[in-house]
């Protein structure tokens, strides 16, 4: 089966998507920091993220990640190439030719259409490759990001029951899934 190889940037009029790479270290780390009590809930890597090497380290983590195929992780970029969040694609199966995206975004940010945008990019080049289903999975509270796959034409596929662990306390996971229309 053919391997997923994805461009190291995507763009359009409003949003650009870059590779994961060092020189967005320091804007990720200021933007994680400075949005922590809006990540915290959903993310649970934020308490992790302490401190500019932890973002670091967390880099290095994707370019291998990259570079072996298995997470295709970008920085989310405005037209000033300030980060507005990041956005991936992980638990790719290029046999099944399935996986999974993953975002965040500044809460600042919200409500403008910078995930829908990204989201659309990176999906059309996933699906250009022959890859027939991706999934969004999230908390069942964070309805932010249930909206997003709604909005996105992603069906419903069910519910989780108690399938996260949220600090201690279980919760369900929502299951979203988006079919290549080109696929028959």
């Amino acid at each position: 089966m053919k391997k997923l190889i994805l461009p190291e940037t995507l763009s359009n009029e409003t949003i650009t998507l870059k590779r994961h790479n060092h020189l967005y270290d320091e804007q990720l780390f200021k933007y994680i920091d400075a949005n922590r009590a809006h990540l915290h809930p959903w993310l649970f890597w934020v308490d992790g993220t302490k401190t500019i090497e932890n973002t670091s380290k967390t880099t290095d983590f994707f370019i291998e990640q990259w570079q072996a195929g298995n997470n295709f992780a970008y920085v989310l970029l405005d037209n000033h190439n300030d980060v507005l969040g990041t956005i991936d694609f992980h638990d790719i199966n290029n046999e099944d030719r399935c996986g999974a995206i993953g975002y965040w975004l500044r809460k600042d940010k919200t409500g403008h259409g910078y995930v829908s945008s990204a989201l659309k990019l990176l999906e059309n080049e996933i699906f250009k490759q022959d890859f027939v289903r991706i999934t969004i999975t999230c908390d069942s509270l964070n309805t932010a990001s249930s909206a997003v796959a709604v909005r996105n034409q992603y069906d419903y596929e069910g519910c989780n029951k108690k399938a996260l662990n949220a600090y201690g306390e279980l919760h369900d996971r929502l299951l979203y899934a988006k079919i290549n229309p080109n696929h028959k």
